[in-house]
């Protein structure tokens, strides 16, 4: 079974926090440096796409609390997020998980479909698709890489 690992998302509403978990492959000494710089890598390319505080991250040999401060945007709703779709490379097993608080004027939308998210922007989105799928495992095989098929904006009030 793959390791799952969380980031904690603060909204502008302080009592308001949202989490998303990614799965990775099993940590052991071994690949403990490797993967803790390739998360950190891709945390900081989560940022550039959120306008939530990044407030905590909780892998199983880290229990950070980041930040404790509120997001300086008022759009830094939980109920905005990022539905992530990846696909798993070999099994083909689809997943999703969704990321809070997407900062919308950061991000390129697809062209026809303003709901989905370009992966492939030359900027932000796709500094962090690189940086996740460095460290994206399937749920079902730790040792299965995956590949992010779509990102798409969903919640109240679209």
């Amino acid at each position: 079974m793959a390791s799952n690992s969380t980031v904690t998302i603060q909204s502008i509403v302080e009592q308001e926090r949202s989490h998303f978990g990614v799965s990775h492959l099993t940590l052991t000494s071994a690949n403990v440096d490797a993967f803790e710089t390739a998360w950190d890598e891709m945390t900081v390319a989560l940022d550039a796409i959120i306008l939530g505080v990044i407030r905590q991250e909780v892998i199983k040999f880290k229990d950070e609390r980041v930040s404790s401060a509120l997001p300086a945007s008022n759009l830094a709703r939980r109920e905005l997020k990022i539905l992530v779709r990846y696909i798993g490379d070999t099994s083909g097993d689809k997943f999703t998980l969704e990321i809070p608080t997407p900062d919308l004027a950061a991000l390129t939308m697809e062209t026809g479909d303003a709901n989905f998210v370009n992966l492939a922007d030359a900027g932000v989105m796709a500094a962090f698709v690189t940086k996740m799928e460095a460290v994206l495992k399937s749920p079902n095989d730790p040792t299965e890489t995956c590949t992010i098929d779509s990102a798409q904006v969903v919640g109240r009030n679209i």
